[in-house]
């Protein structure tokens, strides 16, 4: 499995479905940071069954957040956490950035789930900090450290 970036039309295209998908079933992060962001697909013998990416880069304090998706007829083998890994390297080895930041619904519970089996550190809750379909939605925050 690896990462690969959107070059062609159809790429783009897959990127573009995989981000609505996050997005219908995840929400978004009701407090985004600003800075740049990029995504990539992800690779596997079965084709492209996801995608991941950083959003609210910050160069200065060498940070940014993350985003997994993976396609629901590919959960729960363990890819995810290998996506992470993937993710992992990229920010922390080709970006040099020292800590990774991770906004999740509270009834996200495969990725709440991920998280802890990975190793993330909860650094806390979001209470009713988003309004989604009707009703006030909590988050929780997570990290991973370059020296963690």
């Amino acid at each position: 499995m690896k990462l690969i970036e959107a070059n062609t039309q159809d790429q783009l295209d897959a990127l573009s479905v995989f981000n609505a998908q996050a997005r219908d079933e995840s929400g978004t992060d009701p407090v985004p940071p600003d800075g740049p962001m990029g995504a990539w697909l992800i690779d596997s013998p079965d084709g492209l069954i996801g995608s991941v990416g950083i959003y609210g880069v910050n160069w200065t304090a060498r940070r940014c957040r993350g985003m997994i998706y993976i396609s629901p007829t590919h959960r729960g083998n363990g890819l995810a956490a290998l996506a992470h890994k993937l993710l992992e390297a990229k920010v922390f080895d080709e970006f040099n950035l020292r800590r990774l930041e991770g906004v999740i619904r509270d009834d996200n519970a495969q990725m709440i789930a991920l998280m802890d089996s990975i190793g993330a550190v909860r650094e806390g809750e979001l209470k009713d900090v988003s309004y989604e379909d009707g009703r006030y939605r909590t988050y929780l925050m997570y990290r991973f450290m370059r020296e963690e």
